[in-house]
């Protein structure tokens, strides 16, 4: 419960802030977006915005949780955490395959997340879900710290077509979503660092 209570606290100001933005997103590219955050090494929904005319069921709900090793916005939180302490909690809860594009294994993961955080948002080619692709970035808190993560979720035959300008999307409206929910908490707590 404490670790719950913890979640909502420090995402509060950013589920509030992304309501508009993530609506927007998905009304602009037709597609599904989310905000989600971590718990532990896995992917806790807050938000889900579904395209009006969506045809195929997609693999996440508000609330719902599911492994982060599978998910581009579980790989973007994972990616801004250390490794040294995340590895044995990934082994301990194991990286289950859900499609045959899941990564399995614990140094591909390693790799993947290295890359990420130098990229500064993830891809998704069908890892969570056969025939859905997503990509993510990430959304900062207090102290520049890592505390959720947008996405944008879409058939792979658009994916494929259209994938840097989803990212360039997706990276936009964490960006919004990061400024606008830092500038609420400070009009609450001025003495709040900047970041």
């Amino acid at each position: 419960m404490f670790e719950l209570s913890q979640i909502l606290l420090d995402t509060t100001h950013i589920r509030v802030e992304s309501r508009y933005v993530l609506e927007g997103l998905a009304r602009h590219w037709g597609e599904t977006s989310h905000l989600a955050t971590l718990d532990g090494v896995q992917v806790v929904y807050l938000k889900k915005l579904p395209r009006v005319a969506n045809t195929k069921r997609f693999p996440s709900a508000k609330g719902a949780r599911r492994p982060a090793h599978c998910s581009t916005v579980g790989k973007v939180l994972l990616a801004n955490r250390e490794w040294e302490q995340l590895a044995p909690l990934l082994e301990a809860a194991g990286l289950r395959a859900f499609s045959p594009n899941t990564i399995t294994d614990l140094g591909e993961l390693a790799e993947e997340l290295e890359a990420l955080a130098e990229r500064g948002y993830a891809y998704d080619y069908e890892e969570s879900s056969t025939g859905l692709c997503y990509v993510a970035a990430p959304i900062y808190g207090r102290r520049a710290k890592v505390v959720a993560a947008a996405s944008l979720c879409m058939p792979r035959h658009r994916f494929e077509q259209m994938k840097e300008r989803y990212a360039a999307a997706i990276v936009e409206a964490a960006r919004l979503i990061t400024t606008g929910a830092c500038r609420r908490m400070r009009a609450f707590d001025p003495n709040l660092e900047k970041g």
